[in-house]
């Protein structure tokens, strides 16, 4: 189970009462799944980065040949 097909295991669902289902339709609740969706996606790759910086910027990192840190700065 990853994100790619996560979709198709994971859905929100919300049964309406009277007054709501006059406003939010099935239509705003598959709209909401895929903004969720996008959002959860966004929020993987933030951490992802996040790790990134923390791993070069780490002490062990540093101690590396200086041509190998450029290099791998520079990507």
């Amino acid at each position: 189970l990853n994100l790619h097909n996560l979709e198709s295991h994971l859905a929100l669902k919300y049964k309406l009462g009277y007054p709501l289902d006059l406003v939010i339709t099935e239509q705003c609740i598959v709209k909401y799944n895929r903004i969720f969706f996008t959002l959860l996606r966004i929020k993987t790759v933030l951490q992802m980065l996040k790790q990134c910086w923390k791993d070069l910027n780490s002490s062990e990192f540093r101690r590396t040949s200086g041509d190998q840190t450029k290099k791998v700065r520079a990507i």
